[in-house]
């Protein structure tokens, strides 16, 4: 018969219940008794007050069977009873008082409202109208309606508290793997270049030991500023990682322009054509960039080894083009042609939509590859 959610047990129990109505019991014996009116006509009204009283520490748990025993103890004394009786102290009366604030807690809207008007009945037989009567069964029932919405309200408020913090959690989660999956994008960019341009320097230096030592000599050089170079970005990474405000800033034109001397180190014929307005671009805007050639450069060396690379960074309307071509291959394959995880491509395009920017890459006609990449001056969400 209870409405789900509006069920309750009050904090008090069932025993201040037990403990009210037997003073009420108690009370109404002594009052009979103290006006010298114990006779067997009275017997009726007392034993149906008892049988009220004896029910009403159930009225949280069975509010309807309650509120019907109830309206029947307070209808049968002036069903059965001599004239004169209801003019006695009738228990019940404050009794129903109880009971109608169990109903609007604990039952629905009609169930609340037939038990209510079954009390108002029992109560008024045998009796003058008398609207008190009504306002004791109305009344509480009413503020136990408001009493178990306002309860509603806080458990539903609770749920969704509970909600809430499982979405934070999620989010948190969430937020550590991409924040994982973007340091190790990083690590990936910063070792893939600098390792795939020191085993091509490796391969040559081997080739160059018997027949030209000097050469060889350059070559190993090379592999010791790649590796320096390796080293200085994991340091740069581990930096930005771990200060809130970076003491080094991001990428800028000096950097970019070592990036493609290592690369040309290497073999590869690297042209590197930088506007201006690359500095007018923001750290991260340009730290993109960089990765993006840095990743093209990378790619070149491991499919294309010897090809002719052009790099290009032009003003357009929005922001900044960047565009990376390389040739055919010139050379014997570089032996990394397998290696890596082939997020190199995805990983160019995330960085680049993340700043609201554009992507492509693809073959060219002449049997090459062109990345291409347009770079707002300020991100587009």
């Amino acid at each position: 018969m209870s409405e789900p959610g509006l069920s309750w047990k009050p904090a008090w129990g069932w025993r201040l219940d037990a403990a009210l109505a037997a003073a009420l019991a108690i009370g109404a014996f002594a009052y009979i008794a103290a006006a010298g009116q114990m006779h067997p006509a009275v017997w009726p009204l007392l034993v149906c007050n008892s049988v009220a009283c004896a029910v009403l520490p159930a009225r949280t748990v069975r509010p309807v069977i309650v509120a019907l025993v109830t309206a029947a103890a307070a209808a049968l004394p002036g069903l059965i009873g001599p004239a004169g009786i209801q003019s006695l102290p009738d228990v019940v009366i404050g009794l129903a008082f109880f009971v109608a604030y169990s109903l609007g807690t604990s039952t629905t809207v009609p169930v609340g409202l037939v038990c209510v008007a079954a009390l108002i009945v029992g109560m008024q037989v045998g009796t003058v109208f008398n609207p008190f009567i009504e306002m004791i069964a109305v009344g509480p029932w009413l503020a136990g309606r408001v009493m178990a919405s306002r309860r509603e309200l806080t458990r539903r408020i609770e749920i969704r508290n509970s909600e809430l913090a499982d979405e934070r959690e999620r989010f948190a989660s969430e937020a550590v793997r991409y924040e994982r999956a973007r340091i190790a994008r990083e690590l990936h960019d910063i070792v893939a270049h600098n390792v795939s341009a020191i085993v091509v320097q490796a391969g040559a230096g081997q080739r160059l030991a018997d027949r030209d030592p000097d050469s060889a000599a350059e070559v190993f050089t090379a592999i010791a500023e790649s590796a320096e170079s390796a080293r200085t970005e994991i340091d740069r990474l581990v930096e930005l990682l771990s200060d809130p405000v970076p003491s080094s800033g991001e990428p800028d034109l000096t950097i970019v322009e070592e990036l493609v001397q290592r690369a040309a180190a290497t073999g590869l014929s690297v042209e590197c054509r930088l506007a201006a307005e690359y500095r007018d671009l923001p750290g991260p805007a340009r730290d993109v960039a960089y990765r993006v050639v840095q990743e093209s450069l990378t790619n070149a060396l491991k499919h294309a080894p010897g090809s002719a690379v052009q790099i290009d960074l032009s003003p357009v309307p929005v922001g900044l083009a960047l565009r990376v071509v390389n040739t055919v291959s010139l050379a014997a394959g570089s032996g990394l042609e397998s290696s890596g995880g082939g997020h190199g491509l995805l990983g160019m395009k995330e960085r680049v939509i993340a700043w609201g920017g554009k992507f492509s890459a693809g073959p060219t006609p002449s049997g090459g590859w062109a990345v291409e990449a347009i770079l707002p001056f300020r991100p587009e969400h």
